[in-house]
């Protein structure tokens, strides 16, 4: 029997975690997204077909939103990293490795700048 509307709104509220916890300890190496755990609900008849019709695009757009926060963080992490060793490198030395790193740390930095874009 599927639940209502009203009911698949209240499944989704106080079994949200639990089916979370469920999906993480079985997905060792992947990341349990939102459209997972949607579809876990619809799996286990706790949804009506309406309710999953009508969060899944939402779904996927904060999952997609949460990946990019998540490489922009880690880019934005690296080009600082990668700042920092640019002013360990000697300057009488190296000279050309120094440039082609420089170079590096740019398109780094312009990758950053990318997913900020794509944030706001």
């Amino acid at each position: 029997m599927n639940p209502s509307y009203n009911q698949s709104i209240e499944n989704y509220d106080y079994y949200y975690y639990d089916i979370k916890t469920k999906l993480n300890k079985q997905n060792i190496i992947q990341i349990t997204s939102r459209i997972m755990i949607l579809d876990e609900f619809f799996k286990l008849n706790l949804i009506n077909l309406k309710f999953y019709n009508d969060n899944k695009f939402k779904c996927i757009k904060k999952d997609k939103k949460d990946n990019l926060k998540d490489f922009y963080y880690s880019y934005l992490c690296s080009s600082f990293i990668l700042t920092i060793f640019v002013y360990l490198l000697p300057d009488d030395k190296h000279t050309f490795l120094k440039y082609i790193y420089i170079s590096y740390l740019f398109i780094v930095y312009l990758l950053t700048y990318m997913f900020y874009r794509l944030l706001v």
